[in-house]
């Protein structure tokens, strides 16, 4: 019974700290968005993590997009492995994308400030 307490006291906690943000649905003041340096420097830095962590999962996502380019079962099966190997390419050129960014994050040599890979994260869809 107290294990259903503290689990109530839980969910209605973290409804009552989350339901303020979801509240919020105003428009945003056009003359109010800023386009700073730090701005562009921050969401640099935040890309470039995010692609160091989620890089392994390059591995599951080519894997299935190698595998579901045939059609027949028994080409599929042959197709794991030649997916495997694509997924740790990608998953190299992904971490070494994210790691550039994590390092140059302060640096800008552009002012666009785009990401190296497209798609810019692993779970965006491919842009072809």
């Amino acid at each position: 019974m107290r294990r259903i307490y503290c689990l109530i006291a839980i969910l209605t906690l973290s409804f009552a700290l989350t339901a303020p943000g979801f509240a919020a649905d105003e428009e945003e003041d056009p003359d109010r968005i800023v386009n700073t340096e730090m701005k562009r420097s921050h969401e640099k830095l935040k890309r470039g993590a995010i692609n160091v962590l989620s890089s392994p999962l390059e591995i599951i996502k080519q894997t299935k997009v190698t595998v579901d380019e045939s059609e027949r079962i028994p080409r599929r099966i042959a197709r794991v492995v030649p997916g495997v190997f694509r997924g740790f390419g990608y998953t190299v050129v992904r971490f070494l994308s994210g790691a550039w960014d994590v390092v140059t994050f302060n640096n800008m040599f552009y002012e666009e400030n785009e990401p190296l890979l497209k798609p810019t994260y692993v779970w965006d869809e491919d842009e072809k």
